[in-house]
């Protein structure tokens, strides 16, 4: 995610915006979000805009428009996946101050260290597709096995056909869902290894000196 700005909608007023991004193309394309916000161009309830270069991608949420821009090669469900986790976290966070006020110009940039952590996780889209991969892999054995099951129920089969599936669909849903965790945890540990690693220092500083 090369950019992120959250607006309220129907004002036009930015509430918060990534700080990172200063390419001139970049650059570009932010000010084109900012005249199609102007002209109420963007459509309930998600959708994207693409370039050449960059997609704009958008999600609604109430009165409150969440945009990011990315590279022209970013799948627009990951990006969504991205829109969708700042909305519900800005939300829980700074909604109630929203309600009867109007709004002034990035009076919420406190979120952008959440902005900042978070869209490095998803730009990270190998371990999005392998969480993505997991569930869809885990659907379709929980189809076949539902089909098999239904199967057998309408060729009225024993019992024992019906157990030995179902022991099959427990045990791959416990495989796909210890691979779940694991990748998981490889996520969590790349966001906060470099936290523990300044937190190491300190400590070792303060016993040496202290």
């Amino acid at each position: 995610m090369d950019s992120t700005i959250i607006f309220h909608y129907s004002s036009g007023t930015p509430l918060c915006a990534t700080r990172e991004d200063t390419s001139p193309h970049l650059a570009a394309a932010k000010g084109q979000v900012k005249q199609l916000v102007k002209q109420q161009r963007f459509s309930p309830p998600l959708g994207a805009i693409s370039d050449t270069q960059w997609t704009i991608h958008y999600l609604f949420e109430a009165e409150l428009l969440f945009v990011a821009i990315t590279s022209s090669n970013v799948e627009e469900q990951l990006a969504q996946a991205y829109l969708s986790d700042v909305s519900k976290e800005f939300v829980h966070i700074h909604g109630a101050a929203l309600h009867d006020v109007t709004p002034t110009p990035y009076q919420f940039m406190s979120f952008e260290s959440f902005l900042s952590k978070t869209a490095p996780l998803f730009n990270d889209a190998r371990g999005i597709s392998k969480m993505n991969g997991l569930q869809t892999q885990l659907n379709e054995v929980k189809g076949i096995m539902n089909q098999n099951i239904s199967d057998l129920l309408n060729r009225g089969e024993d019992l024992n056909g019906l157990r030995e599936l179902s022991g099959s669909l427990k045990l791959q849903t416990q495989k796909y869902k210890k691979l779940a965790v694991k990748i998981n945890w490889d996520l969590m540990v790349r966001k906060y290894a470099g936290y523990a690693l300044v937190g190491l220092v300190l400590a070792w500083l303060f016993w040496s000196f202290f």
